[in-house]
């Protein structure tokens, strides 16, 4: 079986690209991450040229690129105080790992208003004219689908309530996505509308959404499948081939099941390391070459490691894929 590509993903504003990575043939390619306020510092002013210089340096040493950009409570501030005036902005306090972990809060628009969708527009469009400009838009090989998220690229919406993680802290999703309006249906049309300003902006670029494995959006009084939904969405597309689907949680206890339900529906599955495992002192080399068997005998299409994962756990990589 053909080893997966091997993506290095890398956060734009903490770290450069080390030359040991770009030297490393075993690394196939650079997935530049970021956050959209960081990019889009004030009203339609979008600051892409640290981007780009990554974009072309990756390019340079014949990586595949990727490029995701995180959005949801990662708005620009501009974006998040004129919600916050028309009382479209949206507060909510959860629990990191389904009640087990710390409390946190966000706040971040509501995702189907036309004026967030706009902006999302406006971005994805100056984005791609910086990267034209520069000649780098033919380069960028991989785009993520955000725009519906909470901190991250991962399609998901808060969902929690007191009840469900039996925390006071916590405030009741469902009571507050009922006062908006929300449905399950919106979230495939706020998809809808990222796939299609992304597939007019980057022709060229497959497109990927980083997916739970379970449905992680309130679904208030139905059963709506919204994972399945998105994936006949990108099925019904003229060209379904250039939609891939990513799952965030690669460890040495993963059995795949996930990446096979992508697959299933005859997509590509990519499959990014556990971050707080694969930083742990205690995870063992066997735990990580464990975890790379795990996605090979999955036939994922990649394998995506943090920077500071391969820079722990690199070193085995030849000896697992017998380069």
């Amino acid at each position: 079986m053909k080893r997966p590509k091997l993506f290095i993903w890398t956060h734009w504003r903490q770290q450069e690209i080390p030359k040991t990575t770009l030297n490393d043939g075993m690394i196939d390619g650079i997935n530049i991450a970021g956050y959209w306020h960081d990019i889009e510092t004030s009203k339609a002013v979008v600051d892409a040229n640290r981007i780009a210089d990554l974009v072309a340096v990756s390019s340079e040493y014949n990586k595949e690129v990727g490029i995701s950009v995180a959005a949801g409570s990662k708005a620009p501030k501009w974006l998040i105080e004129q919600a916050r005036e028309k009382s479209e902005l949206l507060q909510f306090t959860e629990v990191k790992k389904d009640g087990r972990g710390h409390v946190y809060s966000v706040e971040l628009p509501i995702p189907y208003s036309n004026d967030y969708l706009n902006a999302y527009t406006t971005f994805i469009e100056k984005l791609s004219q910086i990267l034209t400009q520069k000649k780098l838009r033919q380069h960028v090989d991989l785009l993520a689908i955000s725009g519906c998220n909470i901190t991250t690229c991962e399609w998901r919406l808060p969902q929690q309530t007191p009840e469900s993680t039996g925390n006071n802290e916590v405030t009741d999703a469902t009571q507050i996505w009922d006062n908006v309006k929300y449905s399950p249906h919106k979230v495939i049309n706020v998809f809808n509308h990222c796939r299609r300003e992304l597939v007019r902006n980057f022709p060229q670029s497959k497109l990927v959404t980083d997916l739970m494995s379970d449905n992680e959006f309130p679904l208030i009084g139905t059963d709506f499948n919204i994972n399945e939904n998105i994936f006949k969405t990108c099925k019904n597309t003229s060209l379904p081939s250039r939609y891939m689907f990513k799952h965030t949680s690669l460890t040495h206890k993963s059995s795949g099941g996930f990446v096979g339900q992508i697959k299933s529906f005859g997509f590509e599955a990519i499959w990014q390391t556990n971050y707080t495992l694969f930083t742990d002192p205690k995870t063992t080399d066997d735990m990580f070459v464990q975890a790379m068997q795990n996605a090979h005998r999955a036939g994922v299409y990649s394998i995506e490691m943090q920077q500071d994962v391969y820079n722990r756990f690199g070193k085995l990589l030849p000896k697992i894929f017998k380069a």
